[in-house]
């Protein structure tokens, strides 16, 4: 007559490590897959704030009315005829123009990793 020893045979083992290594897998992938998502819709709200700070700042700084003065863009060769008719509409000089007039609070905003 066997006596039964209790222990785990090399077979049990190894499908318990598999099935370990297997959902662990699992995790990871999900687990990157919400990180990428997460920094996705941190760079959407990052653009979405720039584009409201740009709106703020083009509503403060506007002299003339872009629908009125679209035609004129077109006939303009001058780079700087065009940059005074877009100074003109508002537009600022640069995107850290926005930081440094106070429109925007964060520089890492600008940036999107």
């Amino acid at each position: 007559m066997r006596t039964y020893r209790g222990g785990w045979t090399l077979v049990e083992v190894l499908v318990v490590l598999a099935i370990i290594l297997v959902l662990a897998g699992l995790v990871y992938a999900v687990g990157a897959y919400a990180l990428e998502r997460s920094r996705q819709t941190q760079c959407i709200s990052n653009l979405r704030q720039i584009g409201i700070a740009l709106l703020q700042y083009m509503e403060d700084y506007k002299q003339a009315d872009w629908e009125a003065e679209i035609s004129n863009y077109a006939g303009i060769e001058s780079q700087q005829q065009r940059e005074q008719l877009a100074a003109r509409w508002g537009f600022p000089p640069s995107l850290m123009s926005l930081r440094a007039s106070g429109y925007v609070q964060e520089k890492r905003l600008f940036l999107c990793s």
